[in-house]
C-alpha cells in the first residue's frame, strides 16, 4: 500500500536532509525545464500551482497502484527540484524498479539549475530549443 502525499513527502525530506540537500521542495513538470547535454534551465519562479499538481500526480498513482517515484531533477536556489513519476502500467513499474510502492531517487550530482525569470527570454529558449533539437524536459 501507498502512504498518503504528506506523509511520502514527510519521508522524501528525510531522505533529502540525510544526503546533504534542503527538505525545501520545489516541484517540477516538462513545461518548467529545457535540458541540453548537461545543462538544465527552468522557467523561474516556478508556478505556484506546481505543488497542487505534484500532489495530484501522486494520488494518480495511489489509483493506479503500480508505483510511484519521488526524484530530485536538478538543484535551483540550493533547494531540490523534484517531480513525480507515476507508473501507468505493471510494465513500467518493472521498467521503473518500483513493485506497487513508493521509491525515491535523487541524482548523484545532480545539476544546478540556470533560472529563466523573463517570459521573452523563456519564449525565446524554447524557440531555439525546437529548432535545434533541444528537448524539453526530455527525462522528466
Amino acid at each position: 500500500m501507498i502512504e498518503s502525499y504528506a506523509f511520502a513527502v514527510q519521508q522524501f525530506q528525510s531522505f533529502l536532509i540525510a544526503e546533504g540537500y534542503s527538505q525545501k521542495l520545489l516541484w517540477l513538470f516538462r513545461e518548467d525545464v529545457l535540458e541540453r547535454s548537461k545543462r538544465v534551465w527552468l522557467r523561474w519562479p516556478l508556478p505556484p500551482t506546481n505543488v497542487l499538481r505534484a500532489e495530484e500526480e501522486y494520488e494518480r498513482g495511489k489509483q493506479l497502484e503500480f508505483g510511484i517515484a519521488l526524484a530530485t531533477y536538478c538543484i535551483a536556489d540550493s533547494c531540490p527540484c523534484c517531480f513525480v513519476n507515476v507508473a501507468e502500467n505493471a510494465e513500467e513499474a518493472s521498467y521503473m524498479m518500483i513493485s506497487g510502492g513508493l521509491k525515491m531517487s535523487i541524482l548523484q550530482d545532480p545539476p544546478q539549475a540556470r533560472l529563466i525569470r523573463s517570459d521573452q527570454h523563456w519564449r525565446i529558449l524554447k524557440l531555439l530549443a525546437h529548432q535545434s533539437q533541444l528537448l524539453p524536459g526530455s527525462t522528466l
